[in-house]
């Protein structure tokens, strides 16, 4: 009896604390690996090249918490970052590319939503084919080749703000407003309840569509920061830019202890988990491990973070 307490405490424990013991534990490894990994250029650097993965992240989670997932956000990515290049350039103006991006990601994010919720269409399939008409017109419209003439738009992605990278500091601002609407807004407990139930929901007198294609809007949001954010820090408007990236931001999310059932996660365990998704990709390129092998190791995290997921959920049920 005692021996089973024991192990229901320790799995209750680690359930709470599991994610930061393993990040403390990467981070023990890494230094141990590579003595380069705890000097304080390392850990701005892979801070700053995990900032579009941690907004893809957050956009996953909102997401994931509502029941629906987008696989779409590596080519929204790119698409809106693109945009937001174009119209600067073109402009002159800044704020005016930044917005224009913005406006991209939020017309993605209503396009998705409203199929989604309205059509009645599984995220899946509709995300998926949206990332394939995306890529398609990114292609069409740069005719394959990487947009090169950046100027000043390098600056939100390799600036700084005192010894600050100004990517962090996007980051650390979303995942306050992140953790804020989700503990102290209505939307966020909305966001909740539909994922949940969305059946008890609609009773409870939420318009569940709406809800859902809000939860898209705010995806769309922070693919297109993602975006601007990388396309500025490669200072190349690439066609293929964030390929593979949402996978990486529903593991990280998954890792972070977002349920891909819905109605759970939390806005710092998503951040964990994206670091952590960033720190794997460290260690293996400090080690010296070749890309196409980093897809492996990458794969079987999914893998075994999704199988988790499904177990627990089985567990609890």
């Amino acid at each position: 009896m005692n021996k089973e307490k024991g192990r229901q405490d320790f799995a209750a424990l680690f359930n709470k604390w599991g994610i930061y013991i393993i990040l403390l534990l990467m981070m023990v490894l890494s230094a141990i690996a590579s003595p380069n990994f705890l000097t304080v250029s390392n850990i701005l650097s892979v801070l700053r090249q995990s900032t579009p993965t941690i907004l893809l992240a957050f956009g996953a989670m909102f997401l994931m918490i509502s029941g629906n997932m987008d696989l779409s956000v590596g080519a929204g990515l790119a698409f809106s970052g693109i945009a937001a290049l174009e119209v600067y350039t073109k402009s002159g103006n800044l704020m005016l590319g930044v917005a224009f991006g913005i406006f991209c990601g939020i017309v993605i994010g209503v396009v998705n939503g409203v199929i989604t919720a309205y059509l009645g269409v599984p995220s899946f399939i509709v995300t998926l084919a949206m990332d394939m008409i995306i890529r398609g017109l990114i292609m069409i419209y740069t005719n394959g080749q990487a947009i090169t003439r950046t100027d000043n738009f390098a600056e939100i992605g390799q600036g700084y703000v005192g010894p600050i990278p100004i990517p962090i500091i996007i980051v650390a601002v979303t995942a306050v407003v992140a953790w804020f609407i989700l503990r102290n807004t209505t939307m966020g407990r909305k966001f909740y309840a539909i994922g949940g139930n969305a059946e008890a929901a609609k009773a409870a007198c939420i318009n569940v569509k709406r809800v859902i294609v809000q939860s898209y809007i705010v995806s769309g949001v922070l693919t297109a920061m993602a975006g601007i954010i990388l396309i500025s820090r490669l200072n190349s408007g690439a066609p293929n830019a964030g390929d593979g990236y949402a996978l990486d931001a529903i593991a990280s999310t998954v890792i972070g202890g977002s349920s891909l059932a819905g109605g759970v996660g939390t806005a710092t365990g998503t951040l964990v988990g994206a670091v952590i998704m960033g720190l794997i990709s460290n260690i293996l390129n400090l080690v010296g491990v070749q890309s196409y092998v980093q897809k492996v190791v990458k794969g079987l995290i999914i893998l075994a973070a999704v199988i988790l997921d499904v177990q627990s959920k089985k567990k609890k049920s």
